[in-house]
């Protein structure tokens, strides 16, 4: 992952999480790179902005996606199988569940987020 830094402000890049790192202070067009080798969420924050927060999902598998506003999303050419859907957001806990793609047809998973 590439962390590029366009702002005017210099900015630092750590995370606190699993293999934790530190990417030092870097100024505007200035850019660091981290290698994250295993699969999880990680916590991305700025040692010199502390209200600055995101999270980076490391996953093992090429079929992910984001949900938009209204809550839909879509994973294109996911192959015939039963499959487990993990959802992950910072305050919400939701369970897995399972899917199952058959040959040429769509796959309707709903979930109900407490």
């Amino acid at each position: 992952m590439t962390f590029m830094n366009d702002d005017g402000v210099d900015h630092n890049v750590f995370s606190p999480d699993g293999q934790a790192y530190n990417l030092g202070v870097f100024s505007k067009g200035e850019s660091r790179e981290h290698v994250f080798a295993k699969a999880g969420v990680y916590t991305q924050q700025c040692s010199m902005h502390p209200e600055m927060l995101s999270y980076i999902f490391v996953g093992t598998t090429a079929y992910s996606a984001v949900v938009d506003r209204d809550g839909r999303f879509s994973i294109p050419d996911v192959p015939p199988a039963t499959w487990k859907i993990a959802i992950w957001n910072p305050r919400l806990g939701v369970a897995d569940q399972t899917v199952t793609v058959a040959k040429g047809a769509t796959a309707i998973a709903r979930i109900d987020l407490n």
